[in-house]
């Protein structure tokens, strides 16, 4: 039993050190106003990450990684 116990355990920490690596995904960047995030695989650290790229709305633009309105966006 303990060795089943063990076993769960290390490959628990396992799956946990190979996410670590994978870059954060990138929807809570993106918001409310990102309705569509589609993932692609792109390959990191030797293994196949799931990198997520946000679409904002129409009539939003992207701004440091986020979607904003127009008038929201810094004044230059």
């Amino acid at each position: 039993m303990k060795f089943v116990v063990f076993c769960i355990v290390l490959s628990t920490i396992v799956s946990l050190a190979l996410t670590l690596d994978c870059e954060p995904n990138s929807r809570i960047v993106c918001a409310d106003c990102s309705p569509e995030p589609h993932c692609q695989p792109k390959h990191a650290h030797k293994r196949a990450c799931q990198i997520c790229l946000c679409k904002c709305n129409k009539g939003f633009l992207r701004d440091g990684g986020r979607c904003v309105l127009p008038k929201d966006c810094p004044k230059k």
